[in-house]
C-alpha cells in the first residue's frame, strides 16, 4: 500500500517517454544523421547521392545548433534530447574521421575500389628507378571542380603510391619520386604543390590546381 499523498504513475504513463518525443524532431534527427554519414560513406561508390546527402547533413547540423539553444529556454524542451544526440553523433563521426585512416570516406573508397587488384590495374602508372630499384606511382581517377573566389579550376585525384613518398617530408623525397610526380602533373594538367590526404593503404587523395 502507498502512503497518504503518494501517487503511483500508471505503467502506460511511465513507458510513454519515447512516445512523447516529437515526431517531426525524430524525422529531422534521423535525416540529418543519415545525411551526414551517407555523405561521407558514399563519396566514391555513389558520388551524386553523396553530394545531396552531405548537403542535407550540413544543413541539418546548422539548424540543430540554434534549435537546441532555443530549447534551453522552453519549459518542456522535448526536442532537446534528440537534437543533442544528433550533434553528439555528428561530432563522434568527425572524431572518427580525424583518427582513422580515411574515416568513413576511406571505408567508402574501399568498397568503391574492391577488388583492389583490379582497381590498381586500371591506374595509369608512372615508373621510376630509385636507388637501383624500380618503383611506380599510379594515377587512378580524378574529379575537376571550381575552387575559391574568384573561382579557379582544381582537381582531386586518387594516386596510388606504394613508396610512401607522400608521407615523407619534402626534404626526404627522392629526386626520382619528384620527377615521377611531375610527369603525373604534365599528364593531368595539374600544377602547384599538392595537398594530400590518405584514403587508405597506399591510396591518397591529392588536391592540385589546374
Amino acid at each position: 500500500m502507498s502512503s497518504d499523498g503518494e501517487k503511483i504513475a500508471p505503467a502506460s504513463e511511465r513507458g510513454s517517454t519515447i512516445k512523447r518525443l516529437p515526431r517531426f524532431t525524430c524525422i529531422f534527427a534521423a535525416v540529418t544523421v543519415v545525411g551526414w554519414i551517407g555523405g561521407d560513406l558514399l563519396t566514391y561508390p555513389l558520388p551524386e547521392a553523396a553530394n545531396w546527402l552531405g548537403l542535407i547533413g550540413w544543413i541539418g547540423a546548422i539548424i540543430a545548433m540554434p534549435w537546441l539553444v532555443v530549447c534551453a529556454f522552453l519549459p518542456k524542451p522535448r526536442s532537446a534530447p534528440l537534437l543533442l544526440a544528433t550533434l553528439v553523433i555528428i561530432q563522434t563521426v568527425r572524431m572518427i574521421d580525424a583518427q582513422l585512416d580515411g574515416g568513413l570516406i576511406g571505408v567508402g573508397f574501399r568498397i568503391h575500389a574492391s577488388p583492389i587488384e583490379q582497381y590498381i590495374a586500371k591506374c595509369h602508372m608512372f615508373d621510376f628507378v630509385d636507388n637501383g630499384e624500380k618503383h611506380a606511382i599510379g594515377f587512378c581517377e580524378t574529379t575537376v571542380f571550381e575552387m575559391g573566389f574568384p573561382s579557379t579550376p582544381a582537381s582531386l585525384s586518387i594516386i596510388y603510391d606504394p613508396t610512401g613518398g607522400f608521407l615523407k617530408p619534402e626534404a626526404q623525397r627522392s629526386p626520382e619520386w619528384k620527377q615521377a610526380l611531375d610527369r603525373f602533373k604534365e599528364y593531368s594538367g595539374a600544377w602547384g604543390p599538392p595537398e594530400v590526404r590518405r584514403r587508405f593503404g597506399d591510396f591518397y587523395l591529392v588536391l592540385f590546381a589546374n
